[in-house]
């Protein structure tokens, strides 16, 4: 039997504990991959910007601390990328988030191997949006997708 202190301790903490552990109310975003630019290239490195579309499903605002972004090329690990912007997401609405990563050049070169047998890429994108708020609340995400790279696309822009 718990001693009447106990129980009094006991009282106390539950309100602490549900605030440590309270889910934040909202809907994780959706994210998806919009582009990849090459920021900065070098021999064993290449620097990208994944371009990010983040759209907040809740009816309220969703206020963002950072990003952290994991993207898979054909199956394989081809990026981890990082944001520390802050931000708003209005309620219902998008927004593009740039997300610095670094590509192995090596890896880099397999994936775009692959081109060959398959004709496009598959994509996976993984994360969890940081909210800014007390603690380390996260909303995790994930997107995939196919870029058809053999489909008809427009002629580039010349300047």
């Amino acid at each position: 039997m718990l001693s009447r202190r106990a129980l009094v301790a006991l009282a106390l903490m539950t309100p602490l504990a549900a605030c440590a552990t309270a889910p934040s109310g909202l809907a994780p975003p959706d994210v998806a991959l919009r582009d990849l630019r090459l920021v900065g290239a070098g021999l064993l490195q290449q620097d990208v910007d994944l371009l990010l579309s983040v759209t907040n499903p809740n009816s309220r605002d969703m206020p963002l601390n950072g990003l952290r972004v994991a993207l898979d090329l054909n199956g394989q690990p081809l990026a981890n990328g990082y944001s520390n912007a802050s931000m708003k997401v209005p309620r219902l609405s998008t927004v593009t988030v740039p997300v610095r990563a670094s590509i192995s050049s090596l890896d880099l070169v397999r994936r775009f191997m692959d081109l060959g047998t398959r004709g496009g890429l598959d994509y996976a994108l993984r994360g969890e949006a940081l909210l800014d708020s007390v603690g380390d609340t996260t909303l995790p995400f994930e997107a995939s997708g196919t870029l058809d790279l053999t489909a008809d696309a427009p002629p580039p822009r010349t300047q």
